[in-house]
């Protein structure tokens, strides 16, 4: 087995994240700096310069930090990024001759209905003012809720896809 085309699917969203990186404010703020935009630029180019050598650990723990991140500053949105990247990481592990890992069941925030579904705490959920309070559990297990369609960060956008350049 070879790891090339996982290495080569990781490579093609660092790519994708330092564009969107390349296009962000450098001012939005960030608690850690290292969780700031300059940072997440460096990770992604010096992960890029890496990416044959680097543990695929390694890389897959700095994507992961990079994407949630993102979304954190409210550049990329979780569905978006996982309708993304989940057709290109089953290739690269198909190229790999790897078995495709099951999908599983998760949350969609911010779901073209214009809903949140929330499967973390069936007993709560999140209203426009993003605070939690207790509602009865919808019939499907998920509780269906109105989604604000804010963003965090000072630049809030829709949740309706991802904001390459």
């Amino acid at each position: 087995m070879t790891d090339l085309p996982v290495r080569n699917a990781t490579a093609a969203l660092f790519r994708r994240y330092l564009a969107i990186l390349e296009a962000a404010d450098d001012c939005l703020p960030a608690p850690d700096p290292r969780a700031g935009i300059s940072n997440l630029r460096w990770m992604c180019r010096t992960a890029l310069e890496n990416i044959g050598s680097d543990p695929i650990d390694k890389l897959s723990r700095w994507l992961g930090f990079v994407q949630g991140t993102l979304v954190m500053h409210g550049l990329a949105c979780v569905d978006a990024e996982r309708e993304f990247s989940r057709p290109l990481f089953h290739a690269a592990y198909r190229a790999a001759d790897r078995p495709v890992p099951p999908t599983r069941a998760t949350s969609a925030w911010c779901g073209s209905d214009g809903a949140i579904l929330d499967n973390r705490r069936p007993d709560a959920t999140v209203n426009e003012t993003d605070t939690l309070r207790e509602a009865p559990i919808a019939s499907s297990g998920l509780q269906v809720i109105p989604c604000s369609r804010r963003r965090p960060g000072p630049t809030r956008r829709p949740c309706s896809g991802s904001w390459l350049p």
